[in-house]
C-alpha cells in the first residue's frame, strides 16, 4: 500500500518559506502593535497633566497659572506639579532625536515612565500672561511629553509629542485646531504621509484629533 506523507526536504522547504514570510511581515505587525498603544498612552498622560494643573489652580484659588505664581521657573513649576500628580520632579534625560543619555533638564516622570519636560529656550515659561483674558494665553511654547521616557526611539511622532501650555493649565497640541492652515496636522502630518524634520512635531495633532490613531508612516 502506498504511503502518503512529506519528505524531510519538503518540510524544510516549507519551513524556509514560512520563515521568509514571517521575516517580511513581522516588522509591520510589531510597528502596528506599537502604534496602537501610542494614542491611549498619550491621551492618558495629557489628561493626568491637565487635571494636575487644575488641582494647582484650585489650591491656589487662581484662574491662571501665572496668577497662581507657580511658573517663575521650570524647577519650581515641576515641584508644584509633584504635589498633585503621581510621580516625581526630577532631572530628565532629553537626548537628541534618536539618541540616548545626556543632556538632562528639569522635568517630571510619572510612575509608568512617561516624562514631561519644557525644553530650555524653545519652551521657556512666561510669567507675563496676565490680564482679563490671561487664561487664553500661552505660558509655554513647548511642552514635550515622552510616552516612554528614557527608552527609545526618542523621536518626534513616535514617542515624543509636543504641546503649547495655556495659562488655564490646558494643553494645545502642535498641529491642532488652534493652528493656522499651514501648521495643521492635515498638512504637516497627513494620513498615509511620511513627515520629516519639524513636521513630525505636528503629528501630535494627528493623533489627538484622529481618534487616537497613528496613520502616518
Amino acid at each position: 500500500m502506498k504511503k502518503h506523507g512529506f519528505t524531510l526536504a519538503e518540510i524544510l522547504v516549507t519551513l524556509g518559506i514560512i520563515g521568509v514570510v514571517a521575516a517580511l511581515v513581522m516588522p509591520t505587525f510589531v510597528q502596528s502593535t506599537q502604534n496602537a498603544k501610542v494614542g491611549p498612552r498619550l491621551a492618558k498622560a495629557v489628561a493626568m497633566f491637565e487635571q494636575a494643573n487644575q488641582a494647582i489652580l484650585s489650591d491656589e484659588e487662581a484662574d491662571s497659572l501665572a496668577g497662581a505664581g507657580v511658573i517663575s521657573n521650570t524647577t519650581n513649576y515641576f515641584a508644584t506639579l509633584a504635589e498633585h500628580l503621581k510621580g516625581a520632579a526630577t532631572d530628565v534625560a532629553v537626548p537628541a532625536d534618536g539618541q540616548t543619555g545626556d543632556p538632562t533638564i528639569a522635568g517630571f516622570v510619572m510612575p509608568d515612565g512617561t516624562a514631561i519636560v519644557i525644553p530650555e529656550g524653545e519652551g521657556d515659561l512666561f510669567t507675563n500672561a496676565v490680564g482679563e483674558f490671561a487664561h487664553q494665553r500661552r505660558v509655554s511654547n513647548c511642552v514635550m511629553i515622552d510616552i516612554n521616557g528614557s527608552a527609545g526611539p526618542n523621536r518626534p511622532a513616535r514617542d515624543r509629542f509636543y504641546f503649547y501650555m495655556m495659562d488655564d493649565g490646558s494643553l494645545q497640541p502642535y498641529g491642532g485646531a488652534q493652528e493656522n492652515e499651514r501648521d495643521r496636522w492635515t498638512r504637516r502630518c497627513a494620513k498615509n504621509s511620511t513627515p520629516a524634520g519639524d513636521d513630525r512635531r505636528y503629528c501630535t495633532g494627528h493623533v489627538l484629533e484622529n481618534g487616537l490613531k497613528v496613520e502616518y508612516k
